[in-house]
């Protein structure tokens, strides 16, 4: 999960732009960090962790935002 919270900096940092890229790559944050919590995701998180990862890297690739 620190992981996740960690590349929600930047699109959440007061000089970011409120634009409708930053908004879907905060869902996708929430998203996966509701995951985390609701699955107990413990560690790394073993091929969920990996999945959620994936996921994330996927939805910030489509808004034009790279880790």
């Amino acid at each position: 999960m620190s992981t996740f919270a960690q590349s929600l900096l930047d699109p959440t940092a007061p000089s970011a732009p409120l634009t409708d890229n930053n908004v879907e790559i905060i869902k996708a944050h929430i998203d996966a960090i509701a995951a985390v919590m609701n699955d107990r995701v413990k560690g790394n998180g073993g091929q969920i962790g990996k999945d959620l990862t994936a996921q994330l890297k996927a939805a910030m690739e489509k808004h034009s935002i790279t880790s």
